[in-house]
């Protein structure tokens, strides 16, 4: 469907404009909040009504918008009689203004086919059915539950029902053949989402061409409602970003398309958080999302506080199309993958053409040309692995590590299977490798080198290699080198982070440098009440200070009943511990309550302390 549209935003986007000129039947635009997409939508519907389309929009005030503009509510008030039939003219002229959806049950009294339609449609999903009473000049709404219960509509009713029956009476209008809804979500069950997806999708299509047909644009935070099924209507997809342009998906590659297919029919509500979050994280599996989830929640790191999420996918090939899904959206994405990623596969290739991993391995003189550089890795590796077989046997008393190593790689047939087992020792036991296999020190050392700088290059393309090979591998598992037994290691550290004595100090000691990788993907926070107290506290400190200096507090009675310092309502904060007065000055010592994460315990002040360089700080606090 042709619409050219062309739109921009100045405060948000700068000189930039939205160009896109090719339309579906259903169209979505999603993203965080606050990055434009209501504005954008009201510069959208002037130009979807210049060519041509019998535009509706309904906001996400569309309840009660019209009730504010009227000085008057309906569905929330003690509008007990009814909707007045004389304002039904006002009625249908404001919602179609102000974006609500009152004028729903005009069309309901006045138009008997639509009521039919509706009233059908609930009577098969909810056994309800719409009840329009006239009386008195007014027409009250009421829902009849099964043949003969009846009750308000406006006071014993949910939002949901509320929503679904004004968007269902509205959709059935043939008055509108484009409808533009804000958050089409609002209120409902996801799987009232998904029954509304389903009913528009019967009236979807080009009005152009079938004017019977209707298109939709939904403005929505809901991955139950982006019902994404093809490639066309993946290019439907908006995404909006705080200060960025809305991207979409617009040119694929014929490989691409073909995966695409693969991975659209298994898009759940869980993946296609990608399109929401400014910072999805995508790991191989739900193994790994899970771990990680319970590792940062456990410590604290508030992940939701920089937009991340942690989306499980189906391996490296799917982690490389959504890598190259994010690219192409502008959408901040991080990855974290397993070491064996750097031997072969899709998401390897495409990271290595990537600028910033090229810029970065030219910066530290290895060269553009990844295939070359990992060449000669591979190639030192097969030596180092030959080497070991060769020397293993006539070793005495080697270490239990290299005896797991030579016990693994003598007996895999699979060459890159071998040269993984070969260079994740290296990562991990490389002290006891070199000295093991002595001849091959400088193959070693140059392993190690060129590994770690090509690590470091994916970093700086948002890809986080696990250096010691994948999740198990943090695990404190006696065998990091048999290949497998994920499930027992997954369900021991599940089971530990469940564990309510697990504690932060002791969980970095366990994950190590898995910790400093999953701070950097979630850039995940605690949250600081530091200021905030400090702030009550000095307050609390210079009251106490003024009223003795006034007399209006003289020992520790005057202190606890002043009503200017109000001590009882700081009571679950600040615990007056004692109130000393000798000749023209006071000591107070308080304890500081209710954080006893900070470690504060109790603090002391006099008339001359300074409230204004008050810190806090363990070393002031009195054990």
């Amino acid at each position: 469907m042709q619409i050219p549209v062309q739109i921009g935003i100045d405060y948000l986007w700068g000189r930039k404009v939205f160009t896109k000129n090719e339309w579906g039947a259903v169209n979505y635009f999603v993203g965080a909040n606050g990055s434009g997409k209501s504005l954008f939508v009201e510069k959208l519907i002037p130009i979807l009504k210049a060519n041509g389309l019998k535009t509706r929009y309904l906001s996400s005030d569309r309840i009660t918008s019209w009730a504010r503009q009227q000085g008057m509510r309906f569905m929330n008030s003690q509008l007990t009689s009814g909707i007045n039939i004389d304002w039904f003219t006002d009625l249908v002229q404001n919602s179609r203004e102000f974006g609500d959806v009152h004028d729903a049950f005009v069309l309901l009294r006045d138009n008997l086919d639509i009521k039919i339609k509706v009233e059908s449609i609930l009577s098969q999903l909810l056994n309800r059915t719409v009840l329009l009473e006239e009386k008195a000049g007014y027409i009250i709404p009421k829902i009849v539950k099964g043949k003969t219960q009846s009750y308000s509509f406006k006071e014993n009713e949910s939002h949901g029902l509320k929503m679904l029956i004004t968007i269902l009476t509205l959709l059935h209008d043939d008055s509108y053949t484009c409808f533009v809804i804000d958050e089409p979500e609002l209120y409902l069950h996801p799987q009232f989402q998904t029954f509304l997806l389903q009913e528009v999708r019967k009236y979807a299509g080009d009005p152009k061409s079938d004017p019977q047909k209707k298109c939709f644009f939904f403005v929505t935070h809901s991955p139950h409602f982006v019902d994404v099924r093809t490639i066309a209507e993946l290019k439907n997809c908006v995404v909006f970003q705080p200060e960025k342009l809305p991207m979409y998906v617009n040119q694929i590659d014929t490989n691409d398309e073909h995966k695409l297919k693969q991975l659209l029919p298994r898009l759940n509500t869980h993946h296609k958080q990608f399109f929401f979050s400014p910072r999805p994280i995508f790991v191989e599996g739900n193994t790994d999302q899970q771990i990680f989830s319970l590792i940062q929640e456990k410590r604290g790191k508030f992940v939701g506080s920089s937009g991340a999420t942690f989306i499980d996918v189906s391996g490296k090939d799917e982690l490389d199309l959504y890598f190259r899904l994010c690219k192409q959206l502008a959408i901040d994405c991080q990855i974290i993958v397993d070491l064996d990623c750097l031997l072969k596969g899709a998401l390897r290739d495409t990271v290595s053409k990537d600028d910033r991993s090229r810029n970065q391995l030219q910066q530290d003189g290895i060269g553009t040309e990844f295939v070359k550089a990992w060449g000669e890795v591979a190639s030192k590796l097969d030596d180092c692995f030959n080497e070991l077989l060769r020397v293993f046997p006539t070793v005495s008393n080697p270490s239990s590590q290299t005896r797991q190593l030579f016990d693994s790689i003598s007996v895999e047939d699979d060459l890159e299977k071998k040269r993984y087992l070969m260079l994740l020792a290296i990562r991990r036991i490389k002290d006891d490798v070199t000295d093991l296999l002595k001849s091959k020190k400088g193959e070693i050392a140059f392993i190690w080198g060129r590994t770690t700088a090509i690590i470091e290059a994916f970093r700086m393309a948002n890809v986080y290699i696990l250096p010691s090979g994948e999740l198990e591998n943090y695990s404190p598992i006696p065998n990091h080198f048999r290949i497998g037994d994920k499930a027992q290691i997954y369900s021991v550290e599940r089971d530990y982070l469940l564990n309510d004595t697990s504690r932060g100090q002791d969980i970095v000691s366990r994950y190590g440098e898995l910790i400093t990788i999953l701070d950097s993907v979630t850039r995940g926070t605690t949250v600081d009440y530091k200021p905030l107290l400090k702030r009550h506290i000095m307050d609390f400190i210079h009251k106490v200070q003024i009223a003795f200096l006034y007399g209006e507090v003289k020992d520790e009675a005057t202190l606890r009943s002043n009503a200017t310092i109000k001590l009882t309502s700081l009571s679950s904060v600040i615990e007056l511990v004692s109130f000393m007065t000798i000749d023209k000055k006071f000591t107070c010592k308080i304890k500081i309550k209710g954080f006893e994460e900070l470690k504060l315990n109790e603090f002391e002040f006099d008339e001359n302390f300074n409230s204004t360089k008050f810190e806090l700080r363990e070393d002031q606090i009195t054990r």
